[in-house]
């Protein structure tokens, strides 16, 4: 009896760790309709890879995924190469002194500490292998207000192909640059100006590469879907409850015929085709969304 008491308990235990993980999975499978269904869909759905199409194919998630495994398999390879002979002298061999069991306290003891106690010890490491100051240049920090935590950077000589972002009385907003393969922005306060929200989204263009959908002032919230008969369609969406917004839409691709699908059985778009690039305006009440049918 007590062992079906603990099988049944254990039995509970693994359906509780394992149910979150079936949710994350099963709601990856549904359609965005499904996803919000209610009661929750468990088992009675149709499943689809339009969203594991989407993050590979036309994001760059595979790309990032790719750059983080290989980040991950080159560091624990470099931590076994380097910790598996430590391991295997400090058990094997006798140090004088009994420096042994200190040396592997010592390191059992780095795990102990809170990571900010390191803070001060890796600054000095850092700047003594000249890790420092080379991604913007030589820069100053200076204390505006003692006591309330107000700081001001000041980049002495900046580094060349630093791009500087200033405000109308010369104080310096953000600073950005190249560094690897990738790109730093570095801000001395919150991204609430519209030049330092700017700023923000070309990087993120440019990491993420050229977005399908995008607005000219960023007025929309948009989605680009397909349907099973390949059928495209951009969703738009007014974030904003009050502000009637209009902006112009700019997709990726060359789409000849626009069809606003929000309004009866559908009225045409004007377009106007730039390079490679479908260019349309759309005005939306607070709150209002609508559907286009995109056609080649």
């Amino acid at each position: 009896m007590k062992s079906a008491w603990r099988y049944a308990l254990a039995s509970l235990a693994l359906l509780a760790a394992l149910a979150p993980i079936y949710w994350l999975v099963t709601i990856s499978l549904k359609k965005e309709i499904d996803q919000f269904a209610w009661p929750p869909l468990w088992w009675n759905f149709t499943p689809v890879f339009q969203h594991y199409r989407d993050a590979f194919l036309v994001r760059s998630f595979g790309r990032f995924l790719l750059n983080s495994s290989l980040v991950a398999a080159g560091s624990t390879l470099l931590a076994l190469t380097l910790g598996t002979p430590a391991a295997y002298a400090l058990a094997r061999f006798r140090w004088p002194g009994e420096w042994g069991p200190k040396i592997s306290f010592w390191i059992l003891s780095t795990r102990m500490f809170p990571p900010i106690v390191t803070i001060i010890p890796l600054f000095l490491m850092m700047r003594d292998l000249r890790l420092l100051n080379t991604i913007f240049g030589r820069s100053e920090i200076t204390d505006e207000k003692p006591g309330q935590w107000r700081w001001a950077w000041n980049l002495k000589e900046p580094a060349p192909g630093v791009e500087l972002l200033m405000d109308n009385s010369g104080k310096l907003l953000a600073a950005h640059a190249k560094y690897g393969r990738g790109t730093a922005l570095f801000s001395t306060g919150a991204y609430s100006s519209a030049a330092l929200k700017t700023k923000f989204y070309e990087m993120v263009d440019e990491a993420i590469a050229k977005r399908p959908a995008r607005c000219e002032r960023d007025s929309f919230e948009l989605a680009l879907r397909e349907d099973k008969q390949r059928r495209r369609y951009l969703f738009a969406l007014n974030p904003d409850t009050r502000e009637t917004r209009g902006d112009e839409i700019i997709l990726a691709n060359k789409y000849r015929q626009c069809v606003d699908l929000g309004i009866g059985s559908g009225v045409p778009v004007d377009v106007s085709l730039v390079a490679k690039e479908t260019r349309l305006r759309l005005r939306l009440q607070p709150g209002e969304s609508t559907v286009i049918g995109l056609k080649r």
